[in-house]
């Protein structure tokens, strides 16, 4: 018989032994596929999308261990979506990306429950911290 807490251990194992699942979401498609890049040389698994809508209907197929999101999307606004993510009570760890000079948004984002709010255009060292804490085990 497996005990609920070595089940919760098993799975956690689990995860240490493969890459994150990273959803990039940016309707600026060089942002989109920077991030991207950046994150597959890293040892993520990442997967990009232009909008919100595709990625929620891949949500359920492959739930991501890290999603990130910049604010101004065309279909939705990125507190938005987290705000939406957090009632269907998805926990899932967030990073918002904003506009620079944005601090609207960025404080948005954060009482939303981003994890960390990032200025486009130059992120990729604050973003390659961020995987680092989250996923210690990746090659970031």
């Amino acid at each position: 018989m497996i005990l609920a807490s070595q089940a919760t251990k098993s799975q956690a194992d689990v995860r240490k032994l493969r890459a994150p699942v990273v959803y990039v979401i940016d309707s600026d498609r060089t942002a989109r596929e920077e991030v991207r890049s950046l994150l597959d040389q890293h040892g993520c698994l990442t997967k990009a999308f232009a909008i919100a809508a595709r990625m929620l209907d891949e949500l359920d197929k492959q739930p991501p261990d890290l999603l990130i999101t910049a604010v101004d999307l065309q279909d939705i606004d990125g507190v938005e979506l987290l705000q939406r993510l957090r009632q269907e009570g998805r926990c899932l760890p967030v990073i918002a990306i904003c506009s620079r000079g944005d601090v609207t948004s960025s404080v948005r984002a954060m009482r939303a429950g981003a994890v960390d709010c990032l200025e486009k255009p130059n992120f990729p060292e604050e973003l390659l911290w961020n995987i680092r804490q989250l996923f210690p085990e990746a090659a970031a």
